[in-house]
């Protein structure tokens, strides 16, 4: 009995003999030409990728969340020692990022000096300090304020020691807030002395 006989679909004569492989089984599927031409339009053309992109990027909800990674704890205020010479300390400051550094800063006349100490010290000599004297000038017996200050930063130096610091360098790096100031004096006679009081 023939087919055309019984009534059979006519779209039933278009369909593939098996085994013409994947290519004319997939050709067959339902909106397959469409699907093509919007492959070949959007990747080999390239057209309407940003358009697709862009319809993309506002249907979806993003939210992200960033972190610094760097603990960057406000360190603990100086304190002035009298020795022979004096000494400024402090305690180490807990839970810092091992990468950071103090930064120590001394004012005095309107002017400012800072310097990147590393995480081991625990104290400094302002009297061997490079370019703080230079700074500040002599005073001619008398004896000026000075305003010692810290903070932790992620700061580049060179070199592994106490290293002086621009104000550039001080306001472009990662830093804490600064901690209580300690109150100091600054004179200079026959040496340049730091008195505690």
């Amino acid at each position: 009995m023939n087919k055309k006989q019984v009534g059979a679909a006519p779209a039933e004569e278009n369909l593939p003999e098996a085994g013409l492989g994947w290519f004319a089984r997939l050709r067959v599927q339902p909106g397959f030409r469409t699907a093509a031409i919007a492959f070949i339009l959007t990747v080999v053309l390239g057209l309407g990728g940003t358009a697709a992109y862009a319809w993309w990027s506002q249907s979806r909800a993003v939210s992200i969340v960033g972190t610094t990674g760097y603990a960057l704890p406000v360190p603990s205020a100086a304190r002035c020692v009298t020795a022979s010479p004096n000494r400024v300390e402090w305690s180490p400051a807990a839970g810092v990022d091992p990468e950071a550094k103090y930064i120590l800063t001394f004012q005095s006349r309107g002017q400012s000096v800072s310097y990147a100490v590393p995480l081991a010290s625990s104290s400094v000599e302002p009297s061997n300090l490079p370019a703080l004297r230079e700074e500040f000038g002599a005073t001619f017996t008398a004896r000026f304020p000075l305003t010692v200050t810290m903070r932790t930063a992620i700061v580049v130096t060179e070199g592994r020691g106490i290293t002086r610091i621009g104000d550039d360098v001080v306001a472009r790096s990662l830093k804490s807030e600064v901690s209580t100031p300690l109150q100091m004096f600054y004179s200079t006679t026959l040496w340049t002395n730091y008195p505690c009081s």
